[in-house]
């Protein structure tokens, strides 16, 4: 009884909501644990939900991705 209620009071992971290609073509929501950032790009700035492949992967492409909380940014992502 003590366990199912120490489950009930622990919060739920985030979990990243961006929608993935599959390798068959199909999207798919990524589902994985995830961070709570702030991507910018040509729209603005919104709030998201992205594990750390799905940050890389906006990262490679162009947008910047920032943490919410601003001390725990990483160094920026290098291509070669």
């Amino acid at each position: 009884m003590a366990a199912e209620s120490q489950d009930k009071d622990r919060p739920k992971p985030l979990l990243c909501m961006r929608k993935v290609t599959r390798e068959n073509g199909n999207k798919r929501t990524c589902m994985k644990i995830g961070y709570a950032v702030w991507v910018g790009g040509e729209f603005g700035r919104s709030a998201h939900v992205l594990c750390g492949p799905c940050i890389n992967e906006l990262r490679r492409i162009g947008w910047k991705v920032r943490y919410q909380i601003e001390g725990d940014n990483p160094i920026d992502l290098v291509t070669p």
